[in-house]
């Protein structure tokens, strides 16, 4: 796994809850936009050394996105947690602790690492199959507040 910095990590997500991925790419959805794709839950370990980002709103999903966003895909905890177990993996979903609005997934396997790339796949076609689609439009969020 490679979400080697644990730092800043709280407790966890509770399962019934519903988390969001912004999507930073447009091959996070499908061609029609009304299915959610394998790319949206591939984690590259050198861009991603917490984990995998998600909001807990589809606005806090898609903050931190300079260049814009293609929407978000909203998927819950349990189905997150349940999909690694099916692979035999110990993924957790943890709240940030600087920001209690962002949560990551955590324990993912990377696809930059040869030993883990066979599961990432697996555990991102889970992923999709699971998530749906909560916009496919680009998302405008507020302004915050200082």
């Amino acid at each position: 796994m490679c979400d080697a910095e644990s730092t800043d990590i709280d407790g966890d997500v509770p399962e019934d809850t519903f988390v969001y991925r912004g999507c930073g790419s447009k091959g996070y959805l499908n061609k029609d936009k009304n299915g959610v794709q394998d790319r949206a839950f591939l984690k590259p370990g050198q861009n991603h050394r917490d984990g995998l980002s998600l909001g807990l709103t589809a606005i806090q999903s898609v903050r931190g996105f300079r260049k814009g966003n293609f929407g978000a895909i909203r998927i819950r905890v349990a189905d997150i947690i349940r999909a690694g177990r099916e692979l035999h993996l110990d993924i957790t979903v943890k709240y940030d602790e600087r920001d209690r609005t962002h949560a990551l997934i955590r324990n993912m396997p990377c696809t930059d690492q040869a030993h883990e790339e066979a599961d990432a796949h697996a555990l991102a076609q889970r992923l999709a199959l699971l998530a749906q689609v909560d916009s496919a439009e680009p998302i405008v969020a507020p302004p915050e507040h200082e």
